[in-house]
């Protein structure tokens, strides 16, 4: 889970094949009201693939609604990429991914590929 000052304002999942840069990673993000009461409906699925480019990670938002995250019942809607590039929703999005990226320690091989 990602917390904003306590708050819990994403859960996110994580995929890669060890030992193989080449195939990049996805992160599936579930962005919204988290606690006792809140509804899927208020939470969105957003897909992003990573790459090392030039040593150098990458993030691409792609369509969300091709990833097992989106059928989860914590999601009420799976967000496209036109419905995140040049939204208001991006900044959250990419601050909740380089958050994810730099601070889960299980992600350190990720961090070693850039």
């Amino acid at each position: 889970m990602v917390e904003r000052d306590g708050i819990t304002v994403a859960a996110y999942f994580v995929g890669w094949t060890v030992g193989k840069p080449d195939h990049g990673a996805t992160f599936d993000l579930i962005l919204g009201e988290w606690g006792e009461g809140e509804k899927a409906e208020n939470r969105s699925a957003v897909a992003l693939d990573f790459r090392a480019v030039d040593g150098s990670p990458q993030f691409m938002v792609v369509d969300a609604s091709m990833r097992i995250t989106s059928r989860s019942d914590l999601v009420g809607r799976a967000l496209a990429r036109a419905d995140v590039i040049g939204s208001a929703l991006a900044p959250q999005v990419f601050t909740v991914v380089d958050a994810v990226y730099f601070g889960d320690q299980a992600l350190d091989e990720l961090r070693q590929w850039a």
